[in-house]
């Protein structure tokens, strides 16, 4: 059997609300059933709006554009470190810091959206790391119209296929 007849495999379809700033899997309520799409637009979402955790030092980038350090036991409340709690128990770690810059200064606005790629960038290495992705690229813009929102493309090629699937997203923040 050829390789090109064999079905392209589904997952779960995610819904993403800009209300709640979730996503939640989508049904298909008239015939009682999940919705289905591309596998890779699922491990996207889930590595990006998944809240990683925070680390114990920031390097000199994230600490230009306004980038707190995560609280310790004393102040964790004030200054969440968050993440997933299994992220201790490995080295993989689940999850985008893009929480983080919530916080940041618009001060040197290139300097965010080279912080924004670099964030993204590194959500989505383990793709790499473990044979799902042969190239990641991201490219960060500010909204036109819009001072207070980002929008980004990730464009990721996997191994064996031509060409690259093309997913874009906008962040937008609150009181920057």
């Amino acid at each position: 059997m050829s390789s090109s007849l064999l079905p392209v495999p589904k997952d779960l379809a995610i819904t993403w609300s800009n209300a709640s700033m979730s996503g939640d899997i989508s049904t298909d309520l008239l015939n009682r059933d999940f919705l289905l799409e591309n596998p890779l637009l699922s491990c996207v979402m889930v590595s990006l709006f998944s809240d990683r955790i925070a680390p114990d030092i920031l390097n000199s980038a994230e600490k230009s554009i306004g980038i707190s350090p995560s609280g310790n036991a004393a102040n964790a409340f004030q200054k969440p470190r968050k993440g997933w709690w299994a992220d201790s128990l490995g080295t993989d770690q689940i999850g985008s810091r893009l929480w983080q810059l919530q916080r940041i200064l618009k001060a040197n606005k290139s300097s965010v959206l080279l912080e924004v790629q670099a964030v993204v960038y590194e959500a989505l290495m383990w793709m790499i790391d473990k044979g799902v992705a042969q190239s990641i690229n991201v490219v960060a813009g500010w909204v036109a119209g819009n001072t207070d929102a980002v929008s980004f493309s990730v464009s990721i090629e996997q191994p064996r296929t031509s060409g690259a699937d093309n997913f874009t997203f906008q962040l937008a923040w609150n009181n920057l």
